[in-house]
């Protein structure tokens, strides 16, 4: 069964690239434009990874990690950002990564936050 990722990203072009990228790799992922609505897939589905930016609307990625530590269960998180000192500590990050990027650094980190969760 493959594993699902809940990939956060309020830039469209991001997000469809990230997305494309996961899903060539065999992930199942399920692409939110804001956490708000990720927060609410992750109350519904089966999630094994959330990757999130920090900057985002409505809810910024640190408020959206310290709403997912509130749940019963709360799936790993690789944070994907250019401004790395905005991130607040908190232990469901396993890994960050700091934009711009390769796509094979996004797969190594990803598979790592996978297969230690």
């Amino acid at each position: 069964m493959s594993q699902t990722i809940i990939l956060v990203e309020n830039q469209p072009d991001i997000r469809e690239i990230n997305g494309s990228l996961l899903q060539q790799a065999g992930y199942n992922v399920i692409s939110e434009e804001n956490a708000v609505e990720a927060l609410r897939r992750v109350n519904r589905d089966n999630v094994d990874l959330i990757v999130t930016e920090i900057n985002l609307p409505e809810m910024d990625g640190n408020q959206f990690i310290k709403e997912l530590s509130r749940l019963s269960y709360s799936p790993p998180v690789l944070v994907l950002t250019k401004d790395i000192a905005r991130i607040a500590t908190n232990p469901l990050i396993k890994e960050v990564l700091q934009k711009p990027f390769t796509c094979k650094q996004l797969r190594q980190l990803i598979d790592r936050a996978i297969s230690h969760s």
